[in-house]
């Protein structure tokens, strides 16, 4: 499990079901069960409003930020992230920029021992594959990203490795990538 000291930020989507409680599937439901974290070490980000407002509501114990990630972990304090879950609902392009902005914020902060999971997606049913070296050629062109990985000391998980995975649901056509990196 993650040290109680450590936080776990995510981009989260509502958490809430229709009898307003913990939505079944969810993300801090899975963390939950499988005990990585407690609900107090867990901060959602989103950009809409009313989710955010919902979620505290109904899941007070939890932390629940209305925003863009970078820029809500640009003003948060005491930050002292265990993990990132960087779910980017973007392709490559898109998604390493701001992968590279958040990399580049932990680096400054000169923060320990953090895990940063980045998820893409490569193809879907508007966009064709662009397969799984379009990662990382996309974070290499990112100026942010080339200082995080020269300044900090970041690792990549089995060395630049992508792990491909089918989206979810019976009829995804959806194919993503994930690379995980850590700063010890």
């Amino acid at each position: 499990s993650l040290p109680r000291s450590k936080q776990y930020w995510t981009l989260c989507a509502t958490h809430v079901d229709e009898q307003n409680r913990l939505l079944k599937g969810s993300e801090l439901q899975q963390l939950l069960e499988v005990r990585l974290i407690t609900a107090g070490q867990f901060h959602g980000v989103d950009r809409d409003r009313e989710i955010i407002k919902d979620n505290a509501l109904h899941l007070p114990k939890s932390h629940w930020h209305c925003g863009d990630l970078y820029a809500v972990l640009s003003k948060f304090s005491p930050l002292n992230i265990g993990i990132v879950n960087c779910d980017f609902l973007e392709g490559p392009k898109t998604g390493a920029f701001f992968l590279g902005r958040v990399l580049h914020l932990i680096t400054k902060r000169d923060l320990r021992k953090v895990m940063v999971v980045a998820n893409f997606i490569l193809k879907s049913r508007f966009n064709p594959d662009v397969g799984v070296d379009a990662i990382i050629e996309q974070l290499n062109k990112t100026t942010n990203f080339k200082h995080a990985l020269s300044e900090g000391d970041w690792k990549v998980y089995k060395a630049n490795k992508v792990y491909c995975y089918e989206g979810t649901g019976t009829k995804s056509k959806t194919k993503m990538g994930t690379i995980v990196f850590f700063r010890d």
